[in-house]
């Protein structure tokens, strides 16, 4: 289902800085993320491979979603992307989406990868249908829950063709 363009056009997509680090670290926790924490972000802040992106209410300035990932060679490894609970379903992952896997195509990768809870079938989806597919499962992957993890992987080569098939 695709979100009225008002409630997208009140999100701005932008590079995370150092100010966001705290809110960062805090809705990581609140969705029950691995995280890298205030230390880590700030070094990866200093790394030109990372991809490291924060969606907020443009009214208000509330961070409302991230994105975090890093191209290594021709690869782009998603670790996070995570939407405030209250926020969901409004198309702000897909935002968040649609511009990491811009940015990483601009780095040089050609292949995106990365490892989703088996019973997280929301972000299933939404990686679906940006064609990621199964290429992997690690057994008993995640604790606390526990749950399998699913690895999706999908080219970037096609990337401005799939967005021109979103906008219809």
């Amino acid at each position: 289902m695709n979100e009225p363009e008002s409630q997208k056009s009140s999100i701005l997509i932008d590079p995370m800085s150092e100010h966001d680090l705290q809110e960062v670290v805090s809705l990581e926790r609140t969705c029950k993320l691995s995280s890298y924490g205030i230390t880590g972000y700030q070094k990866l802040l200093q790394d030109p491979g990372s991809i490291l992106l924060v969606a907020r209410e443009k009214a208000s300035g509330e961070l409302v979603g991230l994105f975090s990932a890093k191209v290594v060679l021709d690869e782009l490894q998603i670790d996070n992307l995570a939407v405030a609970e209250n926020r969901r379903r409004r198309g702000i992952a897909s935002l968040l989406l649609t511009e990491g896997l811009k940015r990483s195509s601009l780095k040089g990768a050609s292949v995106a990868l990365l490892e989703v809870r088996a019973g997280n079938i929301a972000a299933r989806l939404l990686y679906i249908r940006y064609g990621f597919t199964l290429s992997g499962m690690r057994l008993a992957y995640y604790h606390d829950p526990p749950d399998d993890a699913l690895i999706l992987s999908r080219g970037l080569d096609q990337l401005s063709k799939d967005e021109s098939l979103r906008k219809k």
